[in-house]
């Protein structure tokens, strides 16, 4: 199966092992600029991160679900391009107090709609949008 988009490199020898991060690019058939290695990589292990990697917006809601329905994650963070796909769902657990559902910008950069929704709250909270 073809790997498009991006790829997160986190932790692990692929964070020490240069040589192990080009292969692991030839064997995927990754151009340089699709392959991320964060200097920070081996933090996200230590603060109990994961990255669930999703299809399209369907797979992105299943996964959505399943990961609020486990109990496991107390943040939970979307891009803005699933998140507006499914702000059903999105709007649905954000009335739950736990897990914290967020919206950040994806690799692309921001389409809005993650700011759109922290006017609405913030809206909702002070009675007007203080963030025109």
């Amino acid at each position: 199966r073809r790997i498009k988009g991006k790829v997160l490199f986190l932790g692990g020898p692929l964070y020490f092992l240069k040589a192990l991060r080009k292969a692991f690019c030839t064997t995927l058939k990754l151009a340089e600029a699709h392959a991320v290695f964060p200097e920070n990589a081996p933090c996200f292990m230590a603060i109990g991160a994961a990255v669930f990697g999703v299809n399209d917006e369907y797979d992105a809601a299943d996964t959505l679900r399943r990961l609020a329905k486990s109990n496991e994650y107390a943040v939970i963070l979307v891009t803005e391009n699933y998140a507006a796909k499914m702000e059903q769902l999105m709007q649905k657990l954000k009335e739950r107090p736990y897990p914290a559902v967020l919206c950040v910008p994806g690799a692309t950069g921001s389409n809005g709609f993650g700011m759109k929704g922290v006017r609405k709250d913030v809206e909702k909270a002070v009675g007007v949008d203080i963030l025109q």
